[in-house]
């Protein structure tokens, strides 16, 4: 590649830069060579022209032009246009010549001028370089002797010997190997350098060729990709390997293409959101409307009229608050507040365009549960031709989607619009290899999808969307899908597993970098680095552990074969997107079903960094050349620009696509992408531990259900977890470290005794979270009426002081647990409590009561004593003892250190029954 010297002048023009660099660049007088690159074989002689493209008006020039003696000699320089004052001086011992003139007329002179013809020999084999001195040693000047202004000197290169071609040929073929598919298009891609052509193909046959230039376009040892397609359905991907052999016989031919892959995607299928303002009732609006979105792009899809509306499907559907209420008019569940199988299949099928004999529009609910099964089914529908039988409607579509619930329940349906297989699947074929699909999902980018498009690999649609129902209803268990019914019996189905694309050398580095990753948001790195082995323009941002960024490299070259290999060729829309971003840093995140990373990549401003690396380079040039004062403010602008440059492609509203690599072997799951940029997981970890409110906890995303597009970060602090969704909602935790979330069940989650499955006691609390307090536990009896039984307590227990129920401590709760009190000799009886914990004032609050069933008068008061040491008692207070109803008695204390509580409670005969019902502290 030719290097570009930029002589600027000026230090105003250099400074305007930094804040126009948007602008239209200043025209420039460019000095280049014609032809360039120009060649010879050795001993051979060549004339190339030096011109100038002025613009400003040049009145003369003078040139140091330096070679490679071991690959060119510099044998002859005449004039051109400026023939005045001519000089030639060779300085052969330092390899170059001095060369220049003025114009015959001494004016300036502006336009494409010829400055010299220079003659070249060639000596040896290699590239050598045509390189002007720096100013002043080579400049243009004008009538004054002035320096012209934005002066550009291009440098030349020579080749010896020319440009050795090397030809690829070869015919493509249908996929049954033998019939020719003439007309193909073949697009052959340099892997190495990323360099694109369009091999010649015939009309009217199957050949097709092209022809490269050695050391230019191709080298030994580089793979150069070839995809043919058939520009409708077919395709063929053949990676070939350049020897050396086969440059030095210039080319290899018979390099044959057997279209042998399907693939179907209707492109032009519409995508709609889910409306959350279109939900008639609050509460999970975007779930609610997936069902709606679903079926208004099906239906849309359906009654479009090609022929009427050529530019893509008209909004026919466009109400889905009336769609939304359709189709939970005909669920078989009329109370669930989601489309559910038969709600989405009336939708679809009662709404679409009618009569079936002139469409062929005609749905079921296909279920099983044999998920093989069902995705076979699903590419047989969608590969149906319609009309085959029962008519078509012209113009109208002639293949049309399926609608599929994902994540096992009805909140997220999404549309199937596309198949990738080995063959047709209908008719049936004996052995279907599935390599993926093409989804809509309509759940809204802002709330965890990425966007209106996204192929998934097939084992990653079976693991991760593609489930068996949990719904309760009829299709519990199942796989469902709304589909053409068929009732033929299918053939082998095989889901073709996506290639590893790990090293062991990348394994380590992954693996290394793992636990580093898991623990930082890398999105917060700064500046762009290139990426060792990636293809053009691919870069990533640096500003990371040197660990995690050599992981990085890994990462993001596999996302980037993984995508070039198995969606480049089959989604154009997908390759002229993927073609025109950079990749941001990889994002680690934990899943129970398998680690994976999140790649995103970033609009391009491949323009805009070109701008800026040259006026960086202007100001680079002016060093040494204006005064010495100004060289700080020169370099002050370099570093202004340079930080500009590295800012380019980080910003997280200007994401197109994400790509999802498996993290243990590096091999391609899915990608998403939009036609217009978006942001992208907006929450970072700084502010994750915001909202849980820990900020010097660790983070970490983590994937448990939904979108594997928007993982959920997890907050670990000591035991304690949180988890932060990319709404900036913090929906679920374990504060109290007793291992469950309030997510599955724990009720309490300030209290680590309370949680599923725990062991209940008797303190009126729900201990174990069933919904029911102290289950199992003795019935608190009301006050006990004894009646004429007034002397069963003594006859049972004596003429001391006799209970039913005595006491125990739960809480620093007293409750009564079958323990009868300690009778006094001073006409009470008292309960001790040791309460657990020592206090300097607070309240104690008795519960009790009596019922004095003889008429006889009880003997005096309540008594309530307190002591820290369970000695040494001090009367805390006395109070009446309610008759007949419990009722609660309080007393206080203040300056009075207590731990132990003692009631006494005054004894009568033993017709009367006391009740003590419980003692708080």
């Amino acid at each position: 590649m030719n290097k570009t010297k930029r002589i600027a002048f000026g230090i105003g023009v250099a400074l305007a830069v930094l804040v126009m660099f948007t602008a239209s660049a200043t025209a420039d007088n460019v000095v280049y060579f014609d032809p360039d690159p120009s060649c010879a074989a050795p001993g051979e002689t060549i004339t190339v022209t030096m011109w100038v493209n002025a613009t400003d008006g040049v009145e003369g020039f003078q040139d140091d032009l330096y070679f490679d003696p071991n690959v060119v000699n510099i044998t002859d320089v005449q004039p051109g246009f400026y023939t005045s004052y001519w000089m030639v001086i060779p300085y052969y011992e330092e390899n170059f010549i001095r060369f220049g003139g003025d114009s015959p007329d001494f004016h300036d002179h502006t336009g494409h001028l010829i400055l010299a013809n220079v003659t070249l020999e060639a000596i040896g084999p290699g590239t050598g370089a045509l390189n002007h001195a720096d100013f002043p040693a080579a400049k243009l000047y004008d009538e004054y002797g002035n320096s012209v202004p934005n002066q550009v000197w291009i440098d030349g290169t020579f080749n010896c010997p020319c440009a050795v071609p090397y030809t690829i040929s070869g015919y493509t073929f249908k996929n049954d190997g033998v019939t020719p598919e003439n007309n193909a298009t073949v697009k052959v891609i340099n892997l190495n350098t990323s360099k694109k052509w369009d091999a010649t193909t015939s009309p009217a046959g199957n050949s097709y060729e092209l022809t490269l230039n050695v050391g230019e376009d191709v080298n030994a040892t580089e793979i150069l990709r070839l995809i043919a397609k058939d520009g409708v359905e077919w395709v063929n991907v053949t990676d070939h390997e350049v020897t050396q052999s086969e440059i030095d016989a210039g080319g290899v031919s018979n390099v044959n293409l057997t279209l042998n892959e399907y693939y179907l995607d209707l492109t032009d299928f519409p995508m709609y959101q889910a409306n959350a303002s279109a939900c008639p009732s609050p509460g999970d609006e975007y779930h609610k409307m997936c069902g709606p979105a679903t079926a208004q792009m099906n239906l849309n899809y359906m009654w479009w009229n090609k022929t009427a509306d050529p530019a893509g499907p008209p909004m026919y559907y466009d109400n889905q608050t009336w769609l939304y209420e359709y189709g939970i008019d005909h669920n078989a569940n009329t109370s669930l507040p989601y489309f559910d199988t038969q709600g989405m299949f009336a939708t679809i099928q009662y709404l679409d365009p009618s009569p079936y004999s002139e469409y062929g529009y005609n749905f079921g609910k296909c279920s099983s549960t044999d998920v093989d099964y069902m995705l076979k089914l699903i590419c047989h529908w969608i590969d149906y031709t319609v009309g085959t039988y029962g008519g078509h409607k012209e113009g109208h579509p002639y293949h049309v989607p399926g609608a599929v619930p994902a994540y096992g329940d009805y909140t997220n349906w999404m549309s199937v619009r596309g198949i990738h297989t080995n063959e047709h699947a209908y008719p049936w074929p004996a052995n279907l290899e599935v390599y993926g699909f093409w989804v809509n999902d309509p759940y809204p980018a802002s709330m965890g999808g990425i966007g209106e498009n996204s192929y998934k690999t097939a084992e990653e649609w079976k693991n991760t969307y593609y489930k068996p129902l949990n719904t309760g209803d009829a299709w519990d268990g199942k796989y469902v899908a709304i589909l053409e019914p068929y009732n033929g019996t299918p053939g082998n189905v095989t889901i073709a597993a996506s290639p590893a694309r790990f090293n062991a050398e990348a394994k380590r580095a992954v693996q290394a970098a793992k636990a580093v990753q898991a623990q930082s948001d890398t999105r917060t790195g700064t500046g762009i680095k290139a990426v060792k082995g990636m293809g053009t323009g691919m870069r990533v941002m640096a500003g990371v552990d040197d660990v995690v960024e050599e992981a990085n490299k890994w990462v993001v070259q596999a996302a980037i074969d993984g995508a070039n290999e198995q969606l480049v060729p089959y989604d154009e829309e997908f390759a002229a997107i993927f073609e025109n971003v950079v990749a941001d840093n990889p994002l680690f995140v934990k899943s129970a079903n398998g680690d994976y990373y999140l790649v995103p990549f970033a609009k391009s401003y491949k323009d805009s960094v070109k701008k800026v690396d040259a006026m960086i380079a202007d100001l680079e040039a002016m060093k040494g050349v204006v005064p010495a004062a100004h060289e700080d403010a020169i370099q002050a602008s370099i570093d202004s620009l340079t930080s500009l440059r590295n800012e380019l492609n980080t910003d997280r509203s200007e994401i197109m696509v994400v790509i999802i690599v498996d993290a243990e072997d590096g091999h391609f799951k899915e990608a998403s992408w939009v036609t217009e940029p978006v942001e992208y997981l907006p929450v970072t970890r700084e502010e994750a531990l915001r909202i849980a409110g820990k900020p010097g906890a660790t983070a970490e995303l983590v994937y448990t259900s939904g979108s594997p597009y928007y993982p959920d970060w997890k907050i670990t602090d000591g035991c304690s977890v949180y988890y932060v969704n990319q709404q900036g909602e913090l929906f679920d935790a374990d504060a109290d470290c007793d291992g469950y979330l309030i997510s599955e069940g724990d009720c309490n989650d300030n209290n680590a005794a309370v949680y599923p499955g725990a062991t209940e006691v008797c303190d009126g609390v729900d201990n174990n979270c069933d919904g029911e307090v102290d289950e199992g536990c003795p019935t608190e009896p009301s006050v006990i009426d004894y009646d004429s039984e007034t002397d069963q307590c003594c006859e049972n227990y004596g003429t001391d002081w006799c209970c039913e129920l005595g006491w125990s401590d739960v809480d620093n709760v007293l409750v009564r647990d079958g323990s009868c009190a300690v009778a006094a000799s001073d006409g009470f009886a008292y309960i001790t409590l040791d309460m657990g914990e020592t206090k300097n004032s607070g309240t104690i609050t008795v519960r009790s009561a009596v019922v004095d069933y003889d008429g006889e008068q009880r003997y005096g008061d309540t008594i309530v004593y307190g002591s820290a040491d369970n000695s040494n008692w001090v009367t805390l207070g006395t109070f009446d003892t309610p008759e007949v109803n419990l009722a609660d008695r309080t007393v206080s204390f203040s300056d009075q250190q207590v731990r132990y509580v003692k009631v006494y409670l005054p004894i009568a005969e033993c017709g009367v029954w006391w009740d003590i019902d419980s003692i708080t502290w």
